[in-house]
């Protein structure tokens, strides 16, 4: 399908949800054990299954293959890494889910699919070819729909913790000054003529820091456990 090819960075971006969390800082402190044999990556009480843990992996490689690279050995290692990065911080924001109670109901799941351009034929969600997006990448209905329901819980609960972030008027005035500084001549005009949009952008940075402050505190408590080379036959990785 010479429209799923187009698209297919798009789509891997909706299947490979767990990335969005990379732009927080780095977790330390994983180390290498052999129990239990079914998970890759264990964080508290949440086991990270190895079939799910391969797939990501696996979609992760194709998507750099379909943008024209084959990765080294080097670059394979890097990429699990980032992968376990990924799943860890996911798995500390799902934990924080429960603790506020955060659901996702099948209608807002639903809602959230059809709404997906690649699902729909025009304008109007397609059922076959949601199936066969899913099929081309070797994804069943089930799977990808329960990681599009995680990254949705994720979602809600970081806007939950960042509900309480606001702008004050002193806040906003400065930033205002400093930006209008900054700006070359021909940007001066549009921060005046829309200065909400600059109030938003402040407040992304102010919600980005709390949310990275939040999971700085947090992320050393966490016990992890990363088990994909004793799964795999490797000897472990220090």
């Amino acid at each position: 399908m010479k429209w799923f090819h187009k698209r297919q960075k798009q789509i891997y971006l909706l299947i490979a949800g767990v990335l969005i969390l990379g732009s927080f800082a780095g977790f330390g402190g994983y180390f290498f054990t052999s129990s239990p044999l079914d998970a890759a990556v264990v964080v508290g009480e949440r086991k990270i299954p190895y079939k799910r843990f391969q797939a990501i992996y696996e979609r992760a490689l194709e998507q750099q293959r379909a943008q024209g690279g084959s990765p080294t050995d080097q670059q394979r290692e890097m990429l699990k890494r980032e992968m376990v990065q990924a799943l860890v911080q996911e798995s500390i924001f799902l934990d924080e889910a429960d603790r506020y109670g955060v659901v996702v109901t099948d209608q807002e799941l639903a809602q959230m699919i059809q709404s997906v351009p690649e699902f729909q034929t025009q304008g109007r969600f397609d059922p076959s070819r949601y199936q066969q997006v899913l099929a081309q990448m070797r994804l069943s209905i089930p799977d990808f729909e329960d990681e599009q329901r995680r990254q949705v819980r994720i979602q809600k609960t970081q806007f939950l913790m960042a509900s309480g972030v606001k702008v004050t008027p002193m806040e906003f005035d400065r930033a205002i000054r400093q930006a209008l500084g900054e700006a070359k001549p021909e940007d001066r005009k549009k921060i005046l003529e829309n200065p909400e949009a600059l109030r938003q952008q402040w407040r992304g940075r102010q919600i980005q820091a709390c949310l990275q402050e939040w999971y700085n505190a947090v992320s050393p408590q966490m016990k992890v456990r990363v088990q994909i080379d004793k799964l795999e036959g490797k000897s472990p990785v220090g």
